[in-house]
């Protein structure tokens, strides 16, 4: 009896607990602004001092349950934090918050460095962000344009090159990982980028990672990483038209003029985004053709692509997927025919016809869980198909997946964690058929501490190449970051990287006018480690606000991977004929040292809206393990091929009302080292003609300025562009002629 009415008034005990809890039981609710524009927040966070928090969903809501009195506390990056004191009476509390804009930051979100959204101040890295309003107003019309606009970065014949960590690989391999979103863009078979198949006309920003972040993004990000980001439907729907028509101006040199009549490219780009109930749609394409100003070499290419996001009805489980699809067509030419008169000529009067399909289709789903837990899983389905008049055809196919865990713990600690998976299948005439196989764990924890950023991670990737034992390898990453003082950061950070080659240059064996590939089907993998110390001095001039980052860095690389003539193979294999003969080889040891500056600035200044954008990169790219008698370099020379000391780059745009006026400025010092058989003659003759003589005239390097005016009426503006205003004749590679100056005439409507 007596334990029976003990059980009793337990159960009393237990009603009457859940009585009192049902009625302090708070919700609390609403919606994150920015004070400035009104905008709705999406992903700032939102806690209690009592009980763990949430984040705002797509639309800037959040909610959250709370059940003692208490302190409720808003961030995100770029703002000022926010604090509401909260009192309970056991209803609905509604609390809308208006975030402030933090001063001496331009509110530059990343979300690449550590895979979640930081300011750009707090990072442990070098990290650049563009901004697209400079490449529409320098009328760009592909996403290489954009990535050759940061300082520190170079294109050569669409490879990216970050502070001297790539040299020229002939169209095979990278050091950069270049992604869409997040995810990887590199092709199967060649392991490089096809920069006019992504979506330009909905870019966001883009991104680009300065040093080895193979402990977050694997292989090929041995040298760093770029990262294009596309834009989704914001509350009211947008539509924007760009269309261009450029006219090729005569060269400085009237002799290597080979038209009659002026050869001319033109095009039009097409987004348009909106909300439809729970659905977020964008769709755009673009049209392309440029008639070449190469002799034979014209282009024409055709692209479009879609996002569709379906948001369930708890705002925090997402579905999607996104897609782009281009075709091209034309003519290329490798090598000049000369450094005169034929300059803007093919050798021999050969051009390669191209017929090339790029397709790719990104599914996913992202769930949030109640106590803020994220889990994403991505994958991208990626096809490629060359077709040549050479038969050089290759069709390649790609399938990514990966699954990433992220938490926040403690307020402060951010845990990130997941796993990849990537199959390959290349069928080719000009690699031969292969599979290929990548698999990767990875983790990585970043910590806010007081004035303390501090970010640690891990990555153990495997590869496997025709289904040959897996290669394992480990990365790590450390990094940290002061605040020194109010607007001054100070930064240092260790990153490993690996590449593991690709097929191309694994296995390229073909021939094209002048030059002949041999494959090296022992390639080893590559590694390597970069550290870096930055300081970053944010600073605002009444309305003008901005940043000045200094930052000294060190690479180090192992078995690196250079293209390299190769005369004894070409002997054995093809004795009496000259040829000129490359494969991909290892290069035993590298070291590049250097010193960057970067600056940024944007605001008003009196009646101007003045945006800025610009550095200057010091590097010295030296081979540790040079054979002074190797015939692949010229005499005496240590420094790595194709590789300058000097880069200088800068943008600028002012805006007076309803005039704008611009322009960009880019200067290279003199390219040293390249192979030596460019400029030594074969058996009497030179194999590649003009190259010794026009390296002999260009020794100051190249001097490459844009203008461009603009003038906008309500949703139109209407601009004139000057590519290459000063008419400089330069190459990026030997025999590479780049385009004399060119007009071009943009309007875009946007509404």
């Amino acid at each position: 009896m007596r334990a029976a009415m003990n059980m009793k008034n337990w159960l009393i005990l237990i009603k009457c607990l859940i009585v009192i809890a049902a009625q302090s039981q708070t919700v609390v609710r609403g919606t994150v602004y920015d004070a400035s524009t009104k905008e709705a927040l999406p992903g700032a966070v939102v806690y209690s001092n009592v009980n763990n928090g949430t984040s705002t969903n797509i639309n800037g809501e959040y909610e959250l349950k709370v059940f003692n009195d208490a302190t409720m506390t808003y961030e995100f990056v770029g703002y000022q934090k926010a604090v509401k004191p909260l009192t309970l009476n056991g209803d609905t509390v509604i609390i809308d918050v208006y975030l402030k804009s933090e001063k001496y930051t331009l509110n530059e979100v990343t979300v690449s460095a550590n895979r979640f959204e930081q300011r750009i101040e707090d990072l442990t890295i070098s990290v650049d962000v563009l901004d697209p309003d400079l490449l529409t107003a320098g009328g760009a019309t592909d996403i290489e344009a954009a990535a050759d606009k940061n300082p520190g970065v170079y294109m050569a014949d669409g490879q990216a090159n970050i502070r001297g960590g790539s040299g020229f690989s002939y169209g095979a391999g990278s050091r950069v990982m270049v992604l869409v979103d997040g995810l990887p863009i590199l092709t199967a078979d060649a392991g490089d980028v096809k920069w006019d198949a992504l979506p330009i006309e909905n870019i966001e920003q883009v991104e680009v990672i300065k040093g080895a972040a193979s402990a977050l993004y694997g292989s090929s990000a041995l040298n760093g990483v770029i990262n294009v980001t596309t834009g989704f439907a914001l509350d009211t729907s947008e539509t924007t038209l760009r269309t261009y028509y450029a006219v090729y101006d005569d060269p400085d040199s009237l002799d290597a003029k080979w038209w009659d009549k002026a050869p001319v490219v033109k095009g039009v780009h097409l987004n348009h985004a909106q909300k439809v109930k729970k659905f977020d749609l964008v769709f755009g394409g673009a049209a392309y053709e440029d008639q070449g100003y190469i002799q034979g070499a014209d282009e024409q290419r055709y692209r479009g692509n879609f996002k569709v996001r379906y948001n369930f009805p708890n705002k925090d489980l997402k579905v999607g997927v996104n897609g782009s699809g281009m075709k091209t067509t034309g003519g290329q030419a490798i090598i000049w025919n000369n450094a005169d008169s034929g300059f803007y000529q093919p050798l021999n009067g050969e051009i390669s016809f191209f017929d090339n399909d790029r397709l790719y289709v990104d599914p996913y789903i992202s769930y949030v869980t109640p106590n803020g837990t994220a889990h994403d899983l991505k994958s991208r389905v990626y096809f490629t198909e060359n077709r040549n008049s050479q038969n050089q055809g290759s069709k390649a196919r790609s399938i990514f997946n990966q699954y990433q865990y992220q938490r926040v713990f403690f307020e402060d600690l951010v845990v990130t964690a997941g796993a990849v998976y990537t199959d390959n299948l290349v069928k080719s005439e000009l690699y031969g058929d292969h599979t290929s196989l990548n698999m990767a764990v990875f983790a990585q924890g970043d910590y806010k501490w007081k004035k303390w950023n501090i970010s640690g991670g891990i990555r153990q990737e495997g590869f496997s190449t025709d289904g040959e034992a897996m290669e394992w390898k480990p990365n790590f990453r450390y990094g940290m970051n002061y605040q020194l003082a109010k607007a001054t950061f100070v930064r240092g950070s260790y990153g490993q990287g690996f590449r593991q080659p690709s097929i191309g240059e694994k296995f390229i064996n073909t021939s094209i006018p002048g030059l002949f590939f041999i494959p090296n089907p022992g390639l080893q993998s590559e590694t390597g480690w970069s550290a870096e110390l930055g300081l970053k001095q944010g600073f605002q001039i009444k309305k003008w606000k901005g940043y000045v980052d200094v930052a000294a860095f060190m690479n180090r690389y192992n078995n690196m991977v250079e293209f390299r003539q190769d005369s004894i193979i070409i002997n054995d294999l093809f004795a009496g004929d000259i040829l000129l003969g490359f494969r991909a080889s290892n290069v035993e040891s590298a070291e590049i040292k250097g010193i960057e500056t970067t600056f940024m600035g944007e605001g008003m200044i009196n009646k101007v809206h003045l945006q800025i954008f610009g550095g200057y990169t010091y590097m010295n790219p030296i081979d540790l393990t040079i054979d002074q008698n190797d015939t692949a370099f010229q005499s005496g020379d240590e420094l790595l091929k194709y590789r300058f000391k000097h880069l200088f780059k800068t943008s600028i745009q002012l805006k007076y009302k309803q005039v704008s006026l611009g322009g960009s400025y880019r200067y290279n010092s003199y390219i040293r080292n390249i192979d030596r058989i460019f400029e030594e003659q074969v058996v009497g003759i030179y194999v590649i003609p003009g190259v010794a003589q026009f390296r002999t005239e260009k020794t100051r390097g190249d001097h490459v300025v844009d203008l461009n005016i603009g003038y906008t009426y309500k949703v139109h503006q209407l601009s004139l562009i000057a590519k290459n205003a000063l008419n400089e004749t330069y190459t990026q590679r030997p025999a590479n002629a780049q385009p004399p100056r060119t007009w071009m005439l943009q309007y875009q409507l946007k509404f």
